[in-house]
């Protein structure tokens, strides 16, 4: 079962793709995601069904361990925002290179450097691992409860270029459920998306060619946010 969160996620991106393609979807949930792909499409008074899947960097049996490693982090980051705001009303920026400190670690250098802090003033704070440190800077009061505070080991890191194999085996793997799928839709497409904005989802595609759609009517790559594409089959 997909949670809230996901289908937030997937309705998003295929908004986005429908974007960057130029294309006039109405992006809505499916009704029953065991009889049907996870997003339904409305576009020119025709429905079709999308199912949208997400593509990551060391992708294994059991999951990317770079996205993992990125979700921790993440997780990491919003509890010591929460904490902060706790206590603090005055906004600020957080970037954090190396390792996520303790919430007692982050409250014992806020207490000393943050009161001090002039508007937009950037001070660079070292942690107790000697390779970690933060980057902070106070922000004007209205933007109260600023909490996009970024891991950059999340966000930097190599483009790995996709192959034709990659793709094909991702397409072939979606389709496990399209005959299901087809009995109540005849318009069923897979969009493929990568999120450059992290490490995780720094692909460059350059070739859009595919073996096969494997049954899908259409299949679609996005990289976000940059552009997306409709995959050709050879």
């Amino acid at each position: 079962m997909t949670s809230k969160t996901q289908k937030k996620h997937e309705i998003f991106y295929a908004s986005e793709c429908s974007r960057l393609l130029n294309l006039n979807w109405k992006v809505s949930s499916s009704p029953d995601e065991d009889n049907y792909p996870d997003l339904l499409i409305v576009e020119n008074n025709s429905t079709f069904g999308l199912e949208v899947t997400e593509l990551f960097k060391s992708t294994a049996r059991k999951g990317s361990l770079i996205k993992a490693q990125e979700q921790q982090r993440t997780s990491a980051i919003e509890r010591l925002s929460k904490e902060y705001y706790k206590t603090y009303s005055e906004p600020i920026k957080v970037n954090f290179i190396g390792d996520i400190p303790s919430i007692e670690e982050f409250c014992d250098l806020i207490d000393s450097n943050v009161t001090n802090l002039s508007i937009s003033e950037d001070i660079k704070i070292m942690l107790p691992n000697a390779n970690s440190s933060m980057h902070l800077m106070k922000l004007p009061k209205q933007l109260e409860g600023y909490s996009i505070w970024n891991s950059i080991d999340s966000i930097v890191g190599w483009v790995e270029e996709i192959s034709e194999e990659l793709l094909s085996s991702m397409i072939e793997k979606k389709g496990g459920k399209l005959a299901r799928y087809k009995s109540n839709l005849d318009d069923v497409r897979l969009l493929i998306y990568c999120n450059r904005l992290f490490d995780s989802g720094k692909f460059i595609l350059n070739e859009q060619n595919i073996r096969s759609t494997f049954g899908f009517n259409k299949v679609y790559f996005m990289s976000y946010p940059q552009d997306a594409c409709q995959l050709n089959p050879l």
